[in-house]
């Protein structure tokens, strides 16, 4: 009697621990956008392929007022993708002399297969929020 309940019950736990360990696995090399409609500036992450741990990328914002491109670094992790900054490639970018090169200024996380933006140290967004959206 015990055998009949103990191998389907070790086949249920595996199934379910499999399913919620299962995480759902982001693409993010390539180009994301994000438009703030309150401030009217268009905000474009683009990822290149990863390069050994880190992604190469480049974070544009364009609007009225605004225009800066950057270099950034890029890091998958277990809840998302951290953006760390490097240097201004263009524009004026007058955010950089107050940022933490250790801190990531933009997360990225996936939750109900969409993608939440957490604006750590970079100015532009809410956070907590759907953002950024990738081009097909």
């Amino acid at each position: 009697m015990t055998k009949k309940i103990f191998f389907p019950a070790i086949f249920i736990l595996l199934f379910v621990f499999s399913c919620n360990n299962s995480a759902e696995k982001i693409e993010w090399n390539g180009i994301w956008e994000y438009s703030n409609q309150t401030e009217l500036i268009n905000y474009t992450i683009t990822i290149d392929k990863k390069n050994g741990e880190n992604y190469n990328c480049k974070i544009e914002a364009v609007g009225i007022q605004t225009y800066y491109l950057i270099k950034c670094t890029g890091k998958e992790t277990e809840t998302g993708f951290e953006i760390f900054y490097n240097e201004v490639i263009d524009g004026g970018f007058f955010q950089a002399e107050f940022l933490e090169n250790q801190k990531p200024i933009l997360t990225l996380t996936s939750k109900d297969g969409k993608i939440i933006s957490n604006w750590n140290q970079l100015v532009g967004g809410e956070s907590g929020v759907v953002g950024f959206v990738k081009k097909p």
